[in-house]
């Protein structure tokens, strides 16, 4: 598996396995990541600055991902949409 930038818990797998969503240390906080389950480059998914972005948990679909986050100064679950043709086509981009 490739080396993951910074340091990282909050793993999360996909329902279907292809994908690994993990929290990096940015500074002080916590921003979250995805990148291919058999390794290789990350994208960012959820990096604000400033604030705590981890714990993702992915729904039975795959088709979004709760996160908890202090972006409004406060934490609360977060609900992302994830568009899984975008994210391979993107993935397979920066990993070629």
């Amino acid at each position: 598996m490739a080396k993951l930038k910074g340091f990282y818990r909050y793993l999360a797998l996909s329902p279907d396995g292809h994908y690994l969503v993990y929290g990096a240390k940015e500074g002080r906080y916590i921003g979250l990541y995805i990148m291919p389950s058999e390794g290789g480059r990350s994208l960012p998914l959820a990096v604000t600055q400033n604030s705590l972005n981890a714990g993702a948990s992915w729904s039975p679909d795959g088709q979004r991902i709760a996160v908890i986050s202090t972006r409004s100064g406060y934490y609360d679950i977060w609900i992302m949409d994830v568009n899984p043709d975008e994210i391979r086509s993107k993935l397979y981009t920066i990993n070629q």
